[in-house]
C-alpha cells in the first residue's frame, strides 16, 4: 500500500510531492529511484537533494559536478552553499566545508 501511494505521489507534476516521494524512496534505501525522481525537476533544491543522494551512492565526482552547475545558476543561494559544504566534506576538503558553514552562520545569525 505504501509503495502504491509513493508511486502515485511520484507521478504528479508537483515539485513538493516529488521531493517528498524522493525522500521517502531514499529513506527506504532505494537511492536510484530517489535520484531519478529528483532529477526530473531542475530547481536548486532538487539539485541539492540529488547531490546528497549521489554522495550516499558513493559518487562524489558527480555530486561535485552538480554543485558546480548550482554555482553557475546561483552562487549566493544558501542551498548552493550548503551543498558545497556537503560536497567539500564528502571529498575530504574539511577545511573548506567548515569555512562554508562558518560563513553561513555569520550570514544568517
Amino acid at each position: 500500500q505504501a509503495g502504491d501511494a509513493l508511486a502515485t505521489l511520484a507521478a504528479t507534476q508537483e515539485p513538493t510531492a516529488k521531493m517528498l516521494a524522493s525522500c521517502a524512496f531514499a529513506a527506504d534505501d532505494n537511492l536510484a529511484e530517489a535520484h531519478r525522481l529528483a532529477a526530473s525537476n531542475p530547481t536548486l533544491e532538487m539539485k541539492a537533494l540529488r547531490a546528497q543522494l549521489l554522495m550516499q551512492m558513493d559518487r562524489p565526482e558527480l555530486a561535485e559536478q552538480l554543485f558546480h552547475e548550482m554555482s553557475v545558476t546561483d552562487d549566493d543561494a544558501a542551498v548552493t552553499k550548503i551543498t558545497g559544504a556537503l560536497v567539500h566534506f564528502g571529498t575530504g576538503n574539511y577545511q573548506e566545508s567548515y569555512l562554508t558553514y562558518c560563513d553561513l552562520q555569520a550570514l544568517y545569525q
